[in-house]
């Protein structure tokens, strides 16, 4: 068959446009024959609409639209027709004057009209009547045509077909029988829409319209589904045999794939259920696995469905999972993809989950029969592309938890991965147990060692630039760190210690790109360990607040007090452990190390006020945090924000270290505020350090604050070159810091230097032309001073 669309010049919507032009004249004429009660005219006019549909000059789209414009028109020759018969009139009379129609095409529609009634009266002949119109379209093989003849045909005789079954005239058998043919011709012709047409690009195009006209084909199956009367036992013995039949001697595959879908989606589930060998058989033998997949999730979803909420309409005895297998395994993998082919075992998988939930057994089949097809297929290096073969892990570890990972079914997939293909199975599957609590050293360990690829470092990762794509895949495998971290927690404080010194270990092991990522973590949970250690109430398990139903538990035990064991010691011994992770990455980032130096010291402050030991640790990590800044840091800016933060942290962070103690490390904030070189920014450092005598009520010494602010102060007016503009606001930094030491009541602070300050400033203000942002500042301060 071809079509004139081939022709790219022919426009469809143009010719379309004049037939329905035509259309509406005739409908206009029928109309009029109708109200005057003249059946020869109307049948005339209606002869003329129905004769547009001989055109073998439109797409199916556009015949599509043709046709329902006419079927609403023949709505009211229908409505004609059954006025007439109620009127006294006999069918039969009404039959035969159709059969003046000219062509055969308007012919068979209009006998069609006129037949139907007959079916709906229950005659003698309404059988012969039926079988009658069966045979007449067979007269009408052009696939467009004949296609869309039989849809009419059981769109207008629907009604009529499901009726009673009781009814001998319009009996079950006669309808049944009329639509099982009926389908048969349909699908037929419809297999053969396009066949001939030759273009690539055309043939796709006729292949998505002829998919979109199957529901004229399927409308059969619908009526046959909605007959009353259809019970299990014809189903069974005639109806799907005979569809089976039919659909099997198709060979194009989508054509297959969408029939057997229709069955599927019309007939009702406790039929699929009981007739599921049927099914399995005809999808696995004439399928593809490549369009075998749609049709079996769309079967499993029903099925699951229907059984959930009819748990008691499973058969006694009915193995439905080894019905499954057994067609399953049957399924030809010579010409397949691995794609399609695992995407079938994991579609298998979640079914079976679904249906048994928690039997290891089932999954262990599936898995094993995923090794296997990997196996014969010779798969290597798989890539991340082939999200089935991840998903099937997936999916098992969310079934089973970190169970899962005892058994040797992931070491086996992985196997058979690409590098990428690891890291991706991987980061989802700690994704997924890291949601529960892993609560023993040896779940972390089976889960690391399942997992081991997110810790192994790649020869990429040894540039000095990390292209950004190699960057983000690094970031996402350690998130995957972190919420495993999260995730640890054990009954008592020395298992939870050796889990997280487990994790520690990999990381330094793993590069100094992974260090720099997740060492930060670490020491984190480092730290909240000790805390929860040295808490009022004692250690209490993590576990004992549910995540998750999966690893995690109730722990119905006290909290063991931080004074019924050496917890002291364990303490000391987690600062160690901090020690080694932060010299790890000094190099890399160290004012990440400052910072979490001084975290630690903050948290050795915090233990020493429990235990009274832990004041030297403080005070070495100080120490640490200083020295980092010495040798490493070299931008001023960071300089400052690091300075700020360190004599912040004195400030109002540490009270339980000695000041004899604590005095030397002040003094050398003091000093590293010294060796800027710009002089506002000595003079700002100094100020800032300057707090570190005031606000921590432990180690107040206003006489230190006071030495601090002189020496700013001489730092501020020393010089011959300074700039005006350094030398003003320097002065009203000090003039602000002033401001501040005045109303908190320090010592030597009165308004008397107050006057001082703000006369040195006027005095620039007169002889320099200064920004305004400066004098707007010095006036604020001013008006709030006042």
């Amino acid at each position: 068959m071809t079509f004139a669309l081939e022709n790219d010049a022919f426009d469809q919507a143009q010719l379309l446009e004049g037939m329905l032009i035509d259309i509406k004249e005739h409908s206009y004429y029928m109309r009029k024959s109708i109200e005057k009660e003249d059946l020869k005219s109307t049948i005339v006019h209606v002869s003329n609409i129905v004769g547009e549909l001989r055109t073998s000059n439109l797409s199916p789209k556009y015949y599509y639209q043709l046709y329902m414009r006419i079927f609403n028109e023949m709505q009211h020759f229908s409505n004609f027709i059954g006025d007439k018969s109620k009127h006294g009139i006999d069918i039969c009379d009404i039959y035969d004057s159709v059969q003046q129609a000219g062509y055969i095409l308007p012919r068979i529609y209009l006998l069609t009209t006129a037949g139907s009634f007959y079916i709906a009266q229950g005659t003698n002949v309404s059988r012969r009547i039926l079988n009658d119109m069966t045979e007449m379209c067979k007269g009408v093989q052009h696939p467009m045509r004949g296609l869309f003849l039989r849809y009419y045909m059981v769109q207008i005789c629907k009604n009529r077909l499901l009726g009673s079954s009781s009814n001998d005239l319009n009996s079950f058998e006669d309808s049944h029988e009329f639509l099982l043919q009926n389908f048969a011709e349909s699908a037929s012709l419809w297999v053969r829409l396009g066949q001939n047409i030759l273009s690539i690009k055309e043939r796709k195009k006729r292949e998505t319209e002829r998919l979109e006209l199957g529901m004229l084909v399927s409308t059969n199956l619908v009526c046959i589904a909605q007959l009353d009367g259809l019970d299990y036992n014809i189903y069974a013995k005639r109806t799907l045999p005979f569809i089976i039949a039919q659909i099997t001697a198709i060979s194009d595959q989508t054509c297959l794939q969408y029939l057997l879908d229709c069955v599927i989606q019309a007939f009702s589930d406790e039929f699929h259920l009981r007739t599921l060998n049927d099914i399995l058989e005809t999808s696995i033998l004439h399928l593809s696995p490549e369009n075998l997949n749609s049709i079996l999730i769309n079967l499993m979803n029903r099925l699951l469905t229907f059984i959930i909420n009819n748990p008691k309409a499973c058969l006694e005895g009915l193995n439905v999972f080894g019905i499954f297998q057994t067609h399953i395994n049957k399924v030809d993998l010579t010409n397949a993809k691995i794609e399609s082919a695992l995407q079938l075992q994991y579609n298998f998988l979640k079914f079976t989950i679904t249906l048994y939930p928690g039997l290891w057994e089932h999954i262990e089949t599936i898995l094993e029969r995923s090794i296997e097809i990997m196996q014969l297929m010779n798969v290597k290096d798989l890539s991340p592309d082939v999200d089935a073969a991840i998903n099937i892990i997936t999916t098992s570890t969310e079934a089973l938890g970190i169970a899962f990972l005892q058994y040797p079914y992931m070491e086996k997939f992985l196997s058979y991965f690409s590098f990428d293909t690891k890291i991706e199975a991987s980061c989802r599957v700690m994704d997924i147990i890291s949601t529960k609590y892993v609560t023993t050293i040896s779940q972390l360990k089976s889960l690391v060692n399942a997992c081991n690829s997110i810790f192994v470092a790649t020869e990429e990762e040894n540039c000095e630039v990390l292209p950004k794509i190699v960057q983000n895949k690094l970031v996402k495998q350690q998130q995957m760190v972190w919420k495993l971290l999260r995730s640890i927690a054990s009954d008592t404080p020395n298992e939870e210690l050796d889990m997280i010194l487990y994790l520690q270990n990999k990381i330094l092991d793993s590069g100094y790109r992974r260090c720099e990522l997740t060492i930060p973590s670490i020491v984190n949970r480092y730290l909240e360990l000790i805390s929860n250690i040295c808490s009022p109430g004692g250690f209490t398990s993590r576990a004992s607040t549910p995540r998750s139903d999966c690893g995690g538990r109730w722990n119905d035990e006290s909290p063991m007090s931080p004074m019924s064991s050496n917890f002291a010691d364990l303490c000391h011994t987690i600062y160690r452990l901090i020690h080694t992770g932060i010299q790890s990455i000094v190099l890399i980032d160290p004012q990440n190390a400052i910072k979490l130096s001084i975290l630690v010291a903050i948290s050795a402050n915090e233990c020493n006020g429990t235990f009274n030991e832990f004041e030297q640790e403080c005070c070495e990590y100080i120490t640490d945090a200083l020295i980092y800044f010495e040798d490493y840091i070299v931008d001023s800016t960071q300089q400052m924000d690091l300075l700020k933060y360190i004599a912040g942290a004195i400030s109002s962070k540490i009270s339980y270290v000695s000041p004899q103690d604590m005095e030397p490390l002040m003094g050398r904030v003091i000093k590293s505020g010294y060796k800027f070189i710009r002089k506002r920014d000595k003079c700002r450092s100094i100020l800032i350090a300057s707090h570190m005598y005031w606000n921590n009520s432990v180690y107040k010494n206003p006489r230190r604050v006071w030495e601090c602010f002189s020496k700013c102060r001489e730092i501020a007016n020393s010089g011959l070159y300074t700039k005006p503009i350094d030398h003003c606001n320097m002065l009203i930094d000090l003039y602000d810091k002033a401001i501040y030491y005045t109303k908190t009541k320090v010592e030597m602070f009165n308004s008397q230097l107050l006057k001082e300050i703000e006369k040195e400033i006027q005095s620039l203000l007169n002889d320099n032309k200064l920004n305004e942002a400066q004098v707007s500042r010095y006036e604020k301060l001013k008006n709030e001073n006042n």
